[in-house]
């Protein structure tokens, strides 16, 4: 079915008639200058000379404040993730993960599951207290609910779960989906967007009125992963990031002009047709954003037209106090000063500004140490840990 298909959206864009986002999308990638382009190897090669250095002493503090934090708290968490698998959501398993090692950083006992793996051994032998868990089916499947009734008869099991409204592509609606949280002993949602915003869209209605906690755990900057490197700049920009099918219409929007005009640029990630050799590769992700002059940063429509979030590139390139390009999510101005990046309202000033962004390294500079500071303080994925711990005890 899917082969024919195919057939069809290939057909109907002959004509002319009809381009598939898919067809569209790989035409856009198939129109790169192979200057541009890196895979994991080249761009491995490219930077082999790059030397990692130690996190400068502002971030070698912060790590000190919180290390171990929370160990000794009168009461014990011990919290499983179940995390969807990294080639089906590289995304999920990258804010998973982060998660996870704020929250050991900070003195709780915590593990990431897969959803392949043997998740009642796994809890059988972790004895969690803390589950946390998407809200699909599949993972429900995985997770065995008849166990977890079991379990529950001996030990304290607090489940929180994801909270998804049919905008994010849900065919179920979310209030059916409550009722069947509320039959399997869900105590909480959790989320990835901003509080208000939930609270301000009435399709997360269903949660309140079911009076469900819903806890925000915003994204974050990881600063075991991400700091400054001091090092030579080879490329003046580069992007990091996957091709979810979210990001096709944008990523064609933005970049098409960019990558025509700039031809030192470099962009690399899951997912795209030159970088079929990707690897999950912290200290080449760590030494070409050091490499890089620019960080470019897009967010996707639900971002921009909604105070919902900001993605956890904004984060990591001002932790690393790499100068950003980047367009206008609706948030942005309620969690960064306006003197910390420059901002894009559409694709021709997107392009302008990355001209205007190399002619003046100075105010490049200033903009990413504004970016820097604020993220050091406000923003590392331990300050995001350390909420979401103190937002767990009310269940204790």
């Amino acid at each position: 079915m899917l082969r024919f298909k195919s057939i069809i959206w290939q057909l109907l864009h002959f004509l002319k008639v009809y381009t598939h986002p898919k067809i569209a999308f790989l035409e856009f990638q198939n129109q790169f200058k192979i200057e541009n382009l890196y895979s994991y190897s080249k761009l491995k090669a490219k930077l082999q000379n790059q030397k990692i250095e130690n996190p400068p002493q502002e971030v070698i503090q912060l790590c000190f404040d919180f290390k171990n934090k929370y160990a000794n708290s009168i009461i014990k968490l011990r919290i499983l993730i179940v995390c969807p698998l990294p080639e089906v959501s590289p995304g999920a398993f990258s804010l998973y993960s982060n998660l996870c090692e704020a929250l050991r950083f900070i003195g709780i006992e915590t593990k990431l599951v897969l959803v392949n793996q043997n998740i009642q051994n796994i809890i059988t032998d972790f004895k969690p207290n803390i589950l946390l868990s998407d809200d699909f089916k599949s993972i429900f499947n995985a997770i065995n609910i008849d166990f977890i009734n079991q379990y529950r008869i001996k030990n304290k099991l607090i489940w929180g779960i994801t909270a998804y409204i049919e905008a994010y592509g849900y065919n179920t609606p979310l209030a059916k989906r409550v009722e069947e949280a509320k039959n399997n002993g869900i105590n909480f949602y959790y989320t990835f967007r901003s509080q208000s915003y939930c609270k301000s869209r009435k399709e997360y209605a269903p949660i309140f009125e079911n009076n469900f906690d819903l806890i925000s755990v915003e994204f974050g900057a990881n600063p075991l992963k991400y700091y400054p490197v001091v090092s030579k700049k080879i490329f003046d920009f580069i992007f990091i990031g996957s091709t979810n099918r979210d990001k096709w219409a944008r990523y064609i929007q933005y970049f098409k002009v960019i990558f025509s005009e700039f031809h030192n640029g470099v962009l690399y990630g899951p997912g795209w047709q030159f970088c079929k050799d990707f690897k999950f590769d912290q200290d080449l992700e760590l030494k070409a954003y050091s490499a890089s002059k620019i960080g470019i940063n897009l967010h996707i429509e639900n971002q921009i037209e909604w105070a919902s979030e900001l993605n956890e590139r904004t984060y990591q390139l001002a932790l690393c106090k790499i100068p950003q390009l980047i367009d206008n999510p609706k948030i942005l101005n309620d969690i960064f000063p306006n003197d910390c990046f420059f901002v894009a309202k559409n694709e021709m000033e997107y392009k302008d500004l990355l001209e205007y962004m190399l002619q003046n390294p100075f105010e490049c500079k200033m903009k990413a140490q504004n970016a820097y500071l604020h993220t050091l303080k406000y923003h590392t994925n331990f300050h995001r840990a350390e909420k979401f711990v103190l937002d767990l005890k009310k269940y204790f």
